[in-house]
């Protein structure tokens, strides 16, 4: 036998030597990280300097443009992409958890199928796809995608694999899908959409509930705006906001006025203001005694509308989509209209892909169609809907591409676990005109895979880098939009937004009363969100629970909201559990006491109550979703805010984390204020 001498450094034979010491250790460890990376080291990366990409944000549905901090290999830190127009390089805390969900320790690290005996087991892909293949001959065409917003090539990726199998287009999941936005503007524009805002150019701004700094539509864009026009800092004029709502959210605790109005008089107040600036008959002091406004206040808000244009008027959010939400809406479109407003700070030519969503009564109608097939791509519709877990359960078949459990994954037959965002390639447009292109930052962590290459057969990344090589005009440019993360030519390649069917119907009798609610309850519940959560989907990092809720300063829990009024007439005090029950379910909470709602409401934190979502999430209090109405109401749209609820002491306490209990200075002067006047115009020390 012939010995082959090899000439190796000592200096590399000491590294070699490490590496295979280290990675015999790792031996027995399930799924070790690969380290052929570090044998091989990417020449672009120098040690010890950080590498950064440009990527898409989809923490939500905005699309804000982001850059990945990459250390060794590894995505440490993420920042906006001041190349993005959405963001312009500001993210908000959920885009700043995302690294916390790509090494969340309760990730789906391979494939796991239902065995006989019920439980999801650890199967390797081979087994998975298999069955998939299997299953997906037995269903046929009855299949229903149900997954979260996606635009450009993997939506239609999504809507070739569907269509080829002679199934319907995909359904895309959104807890907050904008229904009586989308259904006010097919009734009064024949579109169904989700327009364009530009609250930048406003010079007077008026919200019937929209949480614009919160969760609404594009939060991290518009707080940009917000700030443009109403900040001293960015303009010598700013704006006054007018804030509507029966609870002081975080947006409206940034409002120049806040009218505490009753739920469900909304329309009533939208109407008012439409007919005072059109000069047509309207009732002002019977929908001031309905809202609990005075009519006086109604009046000088609605002469504000006229005499500053153009101004801006934003309908109901979450938070105040009470049966009343569509008449509201389709009165603000018309006093948009009627101050000239609509192709200045609201373009519904310019749809936001939002627009492309599926109302929540038609994924209840579809799911109850009973396919033989679900396919859940990051969606998890159990959570904002436990009711409709029998319809779930009564489906042949369920496949889930998620990365984590969830309250809708649980119920899956079969999982085949998608990359993290981090770690895929792909594009998104949140309106016409404007593509972010995700790119990865490290290599896959775990044994997934891109959900779009089990659907092409083939690798994604390489159909995605021709499409857009061809339409730039060569390698090159696809090089620079990558390193740019962004691409705002008119001629992007990502498809426009596609309303959903709406029907066909003329355009509501103004009401005459306040919207109705479910039950006999003494208060009025309002379950709002949080800039934390958004609808749940980031109540699994530690960071987005240890960060307190800006207003209450509360962490790691959910909580109700009582006025200190109605709090001492029930003999409550803070921390107090207490039991909502309405018609349709009941939850506990403990008691955080504020003068920030109306007596007569309950306010429930959204996002919190999960009962499978991993190790951050689990075991965070109640959840409100098992207190919200089942079904669609007469306008055939379902609405978060339709029910009354009892209020009863449990005789337990659940102390909150709560950040800062004192909310008075006692004159400590530590955060100062002056009037705009004194701010625009500072006295002038003559010593000086």
């Amino acid at each position: 036998m012939k010995l082959v001498q090899i000439q190796i450094a000592r200096r590399d034979f000491l590294k070699a030597s490490t590496l295979a010491a280290a990675a015999g250790s790792l031996a027995a460890c399930q799924n070790p990280e690969r380290i052929l990376p570090l044998l091989t080291p990417d020449p672009r990366q120098e040690a010890g300097r950080p590498q950064f990409f440009a990527t898409v944000c989809r923490e939500c549905p905005a699309g804000c443009g982001m850059v990945v901090r990459v250390n060794d290999g590894r995505p440490t830190k993420v920042e906006g992409n001041p190349d993005h127009p959405v963001n312009r390089g500001k993210l908000c805390l959920r885009g700043q958890t995302a690294v916390q969900g790509l090494y969340n320790p309760d990730r789906l690290r391979q494939p796991r199928l239902r065995d006989p005996h019920g439980n999801l087991r650890p199967v390797d892909w081979n087994t998975a796809l298999g069955v998939w293949r299997q299953q997906l001959a037995r269903a046929g065409a009855s299949l229903l995608w149900l997954g979260q917003l996606e635009t450009g090539a993997l939506d239609g990726v999504i809507r070739q694999w569907l269509s080829a199998r002679g199934a319907p287009a995909p359904l895309y999941y959104e807890a907050f899908s904008y229904d009586s936005l989308r259904r006010a503007y097919q009734l009064t524009r024949g579109q169904a959409v989700v327009p364009t805002f530009h609250l930048d150019r406003a010079k007077y701004l008026v919200s019937f509930g929209a949480e614009f700094l919160e969760t609404y539509i594009s939060n991290v864009e518009f707080a940009g705006d917000y700030a443009a026009m109403h900040s001293l800092g960015h303009t010598p004029t700013p704006a006054r906001f007018l804030a509507i709502g029966p609870r002081l959210s975080l947006t409206a605790a940034n409002a120049d006025e806040f009218w505490p109005a009753r739920p469900g008089s909304e329309a009533l107040l939208a109407q008012a203001l439409l007919g005072l600036v059109t000069g047509t008959a309207t009732n002002v002091n019977a929908a001031a005694q309905a809202g609990g406004i005075a009519g006086d206040v109604i009046r000088r808000a609605a002469q504000r509308l006229r005499d500053h244009r153009p101004s801006l008027v934003l309908g109901p959010g979450y938070a105040t989509d009470t049966r009343a939400a569509l008449d509201c809406q389709i009165a603000v479109n018309r006093l948009n209209d009627a101050l000239g407003n609509t192709g200045v700070t609201v373009l519904p030519d310019q749809p936001h892909a939002l627009t492309a969503v599926a109302d929540q009564e038609e994924v209840r109608r579809q799911l109850a169609a009973l396919p033989g097939m679900l396919l859940l791509h990051h969606a998890n519709p159990l959570y904002h809907h436990p009711a409709w877990e029998p319809l779930v359960r009564a489906i042949p078949f369920k496949v889930s591409f998620a990365s984590w459990m969830d309250e809708t994954t649980q119920h899956a037959d079969l999982i085949l676990p998608d990359h993290h965002f981090l770690e895929s390639w792909g594009d998104y447009s949140p309106r016409p005109g404007l593509t972010g292109m995700l790119q990865p930052a490290r290599i896959p962590l775990y044994d997934t895979r891109p959900t779009a290459d089990l659907l092409l057969g083939a690798p994604f990344a390489d159909r995605l880098r021709q499409t857009w090589t061809t339409q730039l005009g060569g390698a090159p440019h696809w090089n620079a939009l990558l390193q740019k993360g962004v691409n705002t030519s008119a001629n992007a390649i990502a498809t426009p937004p596609q309303s959903p069917a709406a029907p066909s119907k003329a355009v509501p009798v103004a009401p005459a009363a306040p919207a109705a609610f479910d039950g006999d309850g003494d208060f009025y519940l309002v379950a709002f969100p949080s800039i934390q959560f958004f609808d749940g989907r980031q109540a699994n990092r530690s960071w987005a629970q240890e960060i307190a809720e800006p207003l209450s300063k509360l962490a790691w829990d959910g909580w109700c909201e009582l006025h200190p009024d109605t709090a001492h007439r029930l003999g409550l005090e803070p921390s107090d559990v207490v039991r909502l029950t309405s018609p349709h379910g009941s939850a506990e909470f403990p008691v955080f006491i504020t003068t920030w709602i109306r007596p007569d409401c309950v306010g429930v934190l959204l996002g919190q109550g999960h009962t499978n979502f991993g190790m951050w999430a689990n075991g965070r209090g109640d959840s409100v979703h098992k207190l919200q109405d089942l079904s669609a109401s007469a306008d055939g749209l379902w609405h978060a805010q339709t029910v009354t609820v009892h209020l009863a002491k449990t005789g337990k306490r659940r102390d909150l984390a709560n950040l800062q209990q004192q909310h008075l200075q006692y004159d400590k002067k530590m955060a100062l204020a002056v009037t705009y006047g004194q701010a625009a115009h500072p006295p002038v020390d003559p010593s000086l």
